[in-house]
């Protein structure tokens, strides 16, 4: 749980948790911190789809346009990518 919150309300990416957990001598290999992603994605599904219907039933919405970089994982060039919350 920690993990997450670290990830989406402090911000941290998973390469900082895993320097912070190795510095309390927990190896935490990255595909398991992506897994747990990946599953948190999955439960909150639902909630997701509620959420994006509702939404969708309004007359206004109001979007938050954030550039984020994305890096190509066959090429490695960064690219901007847009966060819209």
């Amino acid at each position: 749980m920690r993990s997450r919150v670290s990830k989406y309300a402090d911000h941290l990416p998973l390469y900082r948790q895993e320097r912070i957990f190795a510095r309390h001598g927990v190896e935490l290999p990255r595909q398991t911190t992506c897994d747990w992603m990946a599953v948190s994605a999955e439960l909150l599904a639902p909630i997701r789809r509620a959420m994006l219907k509702r939404a969708l039933q309004s007359r206004v919405i109001q979007t938050d346009d954030t550039p984020v970089k994305v890096q190509n994982p066959q090429t490695g060039a960064l690219t901007t990518g847009r966060l819209w919350t």
